[in-house]
């Protein structure tokens, strides 16, 4: 195991196992490994109140030939209970021989090795201060422990030093760390840390940190140098005066209806108290449409049209200001529904009636929504249909079945279409009780994404599709077989408009589409693994 962490390259101290429940290091000592390989040290166990005296007389035996490390003691029997001993004549040979040690246990429990009584928590710590007196405790003979039993360590002249430090720094400031890092020997190396930037010559650190958007703990982690040997030490800094954070972000909106953007909804957080609305905007800026701000939120008046549209604004909090850009992406919003509208109990012997209102329909762009698609359950009895200005269905019961029907259905705006809502009701009355696993799908439904088509309008696909009421308009950036076939709703395939190789540029066919019942239709156009989605209506 040895000869595997050192041909790992790692040189780091190795505690070596031995026999006997870790009590005889004078056996395996005698092995010989620490004369194979550096940094080796043997392992010893003790309970003080397990008669585990004569394991003294091992370790100093041991510690002829090579160091020893007291990875478990305590001061009760080896069980973890029992009598508590005050280890004294331990603790003084640990002192005496320089030896470290893990004491067992700082935990809670009704065992005697344990600390803390049953039930402590960090917010009753002050009701175990008594234990820690006098040396009839776990705890007390730990505090005893500790209070003694204090050295320092050697380290060769030869060896490199350096300090790992702790250090406040106010957010935008520099700071030179020199004489506290403590070095001997020369800096090597220096991490990158995660917020500001670092420089430094052989005996010096400078940290100049960012103006904005510190975190709250910066770790700098450096290495020190002397002859062949390289160690590594860390300076822990404590960012104080921190100005708001912000974050640089995208988001879809409305390209017709205003948007309203508070700090705490974008990302935004004020670091001196942790809730954004103690923070208050400053300046907002937009490339299209307009904006207005007060307090810790914005309002965008989008310009009407699909587009792009950088955002550019300042927060302040008591500590000073910051700046953060938002993409807002302006399109259209496919429309809301609710998961489920639970609809109460309904007699079996009358219509019931779903309407808009009836699953919360909603469109950010204001648009008029009607049912794109729904679906009843071929187990279900009755009948599903829907009035002629599609804002409302219809459920008809036969009057002779009781029992929970969910019905979905899907809102559109004719440009996107909301998820799959559901509407549940129990029908009451006389008759058979219907049981059906509810449905959660619509057979055959294929949804417009609006995020495919949204890509073909800010991503800059290669392929781009225009439908109008007798001419489809094609823009193909590259040569190759195109594809422009039409669904209906439900994601069946009706006909295939177009499938031939085209040059780059642009195209016009016509087509007619009034010998086709009105309804909701998808076309697709294809060329490789670029898709264009358009959706349209035939009225």
């Amino acid at each position: 195991m040895v000869a595997a962490i050192r041909n790992a390259g790692n040189n780091n101290l190795v505690v070596v196992g031995t026999p006997f429940y870790s009590s005889q290091p004078n056996q395996q000592v005698s092995q010989g490994l620490h004369n194979t390989y550096s940094n080796i040290a043997y392992t010893l166990h003790f309970y003080a109140a397990a008669n585990h005296d004569g394991y003294k007389s091992n370790g100093s035996s041991a510690m002829s030939s090579a160091p020893i490390f007291i990875t478990e003691w305590g001061a009760s029997d080896a069980s973890g209970d029992g009598n508590i001993s005050d280890a004294s004549s331990w603790r003084s040979w640990m002192d005496q021989n320089k030896v470290s040690g893990c004491m067992w246990y700082a935990g809670t429990g009704t065992q005697s090795s344990a600390m803390f009584p049953e039930g402590t928590t960090v917010l009753n710590l002050d009701n175990a201060k008594s234990r820690f007196s006098g040396t009839n405790t776990s705890a007390g003979v730990f505090n005893a422990y500790i209070s003694t039993n204090k050295w320092k360590s050697f380290v060769p002249s030869t060896h490199p030093l350096g300090n790992t430090i702790v250090a406040s720094v106010s957010e935008g400031a520099s700071k030179v760390f020199s004489s506290e890092l403590g070095i001997r020997g020369a800096i090597s190396a220096v991490a990158d840390p995660v917020s500001g930037s670092v420089t430094f010559t052989d005996n010096s650190i400078t940290f100049n940190s960012a103006e904005y958007g510190s975190p709250e703990q910066i770790i700098i982690n450096y290495n020190v140098t002397q002859g062949s040997v390289t160690i590594q030490e860390r300076i822990v800094i404590k960012m104080t005066d921190r100005k708001p954070i912000l974050a640089d972000t995208t988001l879809s909106v409305s390209y017709k209806e205003p948007k309203k953007l508070k700090l705490s909804t974008i990302g935004a957080s004020n670091p001196i108290s942790k809730v954004a609305s103690s923070m208050s905007i400053t300046a907002a800026t937009v490339s299209a449409g307009s904006i207005v701000f007060s307090g810790d939120s914005m309002t965008f008046t989008p310009p009407g049209t699909p587009g792009l549209v950088t955002l550019n604004y300042t927060a302040q909090n008591a500590n000073g200001t910051a700046s953060a850009t938002i993409n807002l992406i302006c399109e259209n919003q496919a429309p809301t529904i609710y998961a489920k509208a639970n609809m109460g109990s309904k007699p079996n012997t009358a219509p019931i009636y779903i309407s808009l209102h009836t699953v919360r329909a909603k469109d950010a762009d204001g648009d008029p929504l009607t049912f794109g698609a729904y679906y009843l359950d071929p187990n279900y009895t009755g009948t599903l249909t829907i009035n002629a200005t599609k804002d409302t269905l219809i459920y008809t019961p036969d009057g002779a079945h009781t029992g929970t029907i969910t019905i979905l259905s899907v809102l559109t705006d004719s440009q996107a279409d909301s998820k799959i809502g559901s509407a549940v009701f129990t029908l009451t009355g006389s008759g058979t009780a219907v049981n059906v696993a509810a449905p959660t799908t619509i057979p055959g439904y294929v949804p417009l994404k609006i995020t495919e088509k949204s890509k073909n309008i800010y991503n800059k696909s290669n392929i781009n599709l225009m439908i109008h009421k007798n001419e489809i308009n094609l823009s193909v950036a590259q040569s190759g077989i195109v594809s422009v076939d039409l669904f209906d709703i439900q994601g069946h395939k009706i006909k295939t408009l177009l499938n031939e190789s085209l040059n780059a540029g642009n195209f016009n066919f016509s087509w007619d589409p009034s010998g086709m019942p009105a309804g909701h239709y998808v076309i697709r156009m294809k060329q490789g693994s670029m898709v264009n989605y358009q959706k349209f209506i035939n009225r």
